[in-house]
């Protein structure tokens, strides 16, 4: 199994521990030479949008238009198997996405990060990020949806705004049903 991540995780000595622990650079080639030998591939379309969205919008699945994971699967010939996780966004708030200040900042094109949250956390408070909170106690669960074969489902030749539209709706519905179910924040 490996797991698609962003570049920043590979600085220093990130490159060596976390390569032995099955990261790539989040790239569609890399993640096209998994797949096709055979990986159990774990990718996150939404990247910093989604992982940084505020806590307001913890129950919304935002991609931020990003399809390359439909056209991955299709070159890779392998099916997708959304998953859905509630509970991240409670481990410190996000107060805002940050995107402004990443901006502000030139982080795009600096580190390629589009994110700068504001967040508050134990035992820093407020902080854009760095430095880094502990994470707040928080019932975290995923719910693993079914396969979905994109040739048998949308055909040979596929429409990749569709089966992207499809996949997103899938994942909101889910996780609006695992949204009901939690009583409490953090404890859920």
């Amino acid at each position: 199994m490996c797991t698609l991540a962003h570049d920043l995780v590979f600085l220093g000595a990130g490159d060596t521990i976390f390569g032995k622990f099955g990261f790539l650079r989040a790239h569609p080639r890399n993640a096209v030479a998994a797949l096709r030998e055979g990986m159990a591939t774990l990718v996150f379309p939404g990247g910093v949008w989604d992982a940084m969205r505020p806590t307001s919008a913890s129950a919304k699945i935002n991609f931020n238009g990003q399809q390359g994971y439909v056209r991955t699967a299709i070159i890779a010939g392998v099916p997708i198997v959304p998953i859905v996780t509630i509970g991240g966004q409670e481990t410190q708030l996000f107060l805002n996405d940050g995107a402004g200040l990443a901006k502000l900042l030139r982080l795009d094109k600096l580190i390629r990060a589009t994110r700068a949250p504001l967040t508050f956390g134990f035992p820093f408070g407020l902080t854009l990020g760095m430095p880094p909170n502990v994470p707040l106690p928080s019932k975290m669960v995923t719910q693993v949806l079914d396969p979905i074969d994109i040739t048998a489902e949308f055909g040979e030749d596929p429409d990749i705004d569709a089966v992207d539209e499809e996949i997103r709706s899938r994942m909101q519905a889910a996780l609006d049903e695992l949204d009901r179910d939690r009583r409490f924040p953090i404890i859920g």
